[in-house]
């Protein structure tokens, strides 16, 4: 009965340990998890800094909106200027 009772100590041991390997692996696995997930400030931090770029970004679409439509507007007032200059060099005497 002895011996039984011995191999059923040792097994419950070997057991004990096996649990433990794998308990301390798990916070170690813990460990390096929290060392390398952002806190939610972190997270917050680059939530609002991509509010910041996406608010330039479309300031930055909408003045490039109304650059080109007053580049649109001086191109139209150029071509009408050279009309009247085509019309205007020949009363003057111009080639």
């Amino acid at each position: 009965m002895s011996d039984e009772i011995s191999q059923a100590i040792q097994s419950q041991g070997q057991q004990i340990d096996f649990i433990a390997e794998k308990v301390a692996g798990q916070d170690e696995r813990l460990e390096r998890i929290e060392q390398n997930m952002a806190t939610k400030a972190e997270h917050q931090d680059v939530m609002n800094t991509l509010d910041k770029l996406v608010g330039l970004v479309e300031k930055t679409n909408q003045e490039v909106t109304m650059l080109s439509h007053g580049m649109r507007r001086q191109g139209d007032r150029i071509e009408a200027v050279e009309d009247d200059v085509k019309q205007m060099k020949p009363a003057l005497g111009f080639k």
